[in-house]
């Protein structure tokens, strides 16, 4: 196979020589050409436009304007000296019209986008509009306005699935899931009628010494400070359920990131990663819930 031609440097060539192809179809706006500066201000000038012998451009036109926007002496080029007359025609629409086909991987563009806001990252330089941004995000909080308990709390109905009252407890509830002996596997204040067992406010490990039909496993995976925590988590919930039983298990969708606050550390994931890490241990079935993401686990034969 014949190794495609790849250029030898890239040269420091002077704005005023460049001179722009006259047949060029791709149009620049004024509010085109002023992101692409913000761009170039932010970031520096990575890529290099693409001229031919002549000093035409080939490839880079808004790049060209948004320089001279900033009044730059010269720019990266790469001299493309190889290409005939109807080559170099046609690779001006080429370069143009095939970055047109790609899409997006709009689950991780959203995370991608929401880390860099909540690090305070300025995201009008990356280009799209604040129509799109709102689409993509919506009022997703910066990192200063992470939720707080109280905030968390009202939203979840409590935090800990031991309180009667909680979303999630209530969507078990309701979707007629709390059957057979059920045990609520986590932490909280407040009784009710289910058996419960909790490291802090309920040590006694008699609980772990039997199987269960049913397991509330209500954001305590949020809480885990480390993966490994997580699936020993995980692991012990599929030890401690009996093969026909389930775990029903809630985990936060308010967050588009882990962080800390004055009650621990809070771990995000997508309802995809929870459903992998689940899967590992468990079969695993949407609850098709909207305030939390939920899952019914159920054992692997």
């Amino acid at each position: 196979m014949t190794t495609p031609w790849m250029p030898g440097a890239v040269e420091r060539v002077p704005v005023a020589s460049l001179r722009p192809y006259p047949r060029n179809s791709r149009t620049h706006s004024p509010e085109q050409v002023e992101k692409l500066a913000q761009a170039i201000r932010t970031f520096g000038w990575t890529v290099p436009i693409i001229i031919d012998a002549d000093g035409t451009i080939l490839a880079g036109h808004g790049r060209v304007l948004a320089a001279r926007l900033l009044r730059m002496v010269d720019v990266p080029a790469i001299r493309a000296d190889h290409l005939t007359e109807q080559q170099r025609r046609a690779f001006i629409i080429a370069d143009n019209r095939l970055a047109l086909d790609a899409g997006w991987d709009e689950d991780a563009l959203r995370a991608e986008l929401s880390d860099l806001k909540l690090d305070g990252f300025a995201l009008d330089v990356v280009g799209f509009t604040e129509k799109e941004m709102d689409s993509l995000l919506g009022n997703l909080p910066t990192m200063d306005e992470a939720p707080t308990d109280e905030a968390a709390a009202d939203a979840y109905g409590g935090l800990t699935s031991m309180e009667r009252s909680s979303v999630p407890m209530r969507h078990w509830r309701e979707a007629g899931l709390l059957s057979g002996d059920v045990l609520d596997f986590g932490c909280g204040k407040e009784r009710h009628e289910h058996a419960r067992y909790d490291a802090f406010t309920e040590p006694d490990p008699a609980p772990l010494c039997r199987e269960w039909d049913t397991i509330i496993c209500n954001y305590v995976l949020n809480v885990q400070p480390a993966e490994h925590l997580i699936h020993q988590t995980c692991a012990l919930l599929r030890a401690l359920v009996r093969p026909s039983g389930c775990v029903l298990v809630a985990t936060r969708n308010d967050m588009a990131r882990s962080y800390t606050s004055k009650r621990g550390h809070q771990v995000a994931k997508s309802w995809h990663e929870w459903a992998a890490i689940l899967g590992r241990f468990f079969q695993v079935r949407n609850a098709e819930a909207a305030a939390f993401h939920g899952f019914i686990c159920r054992r692997v034969a």
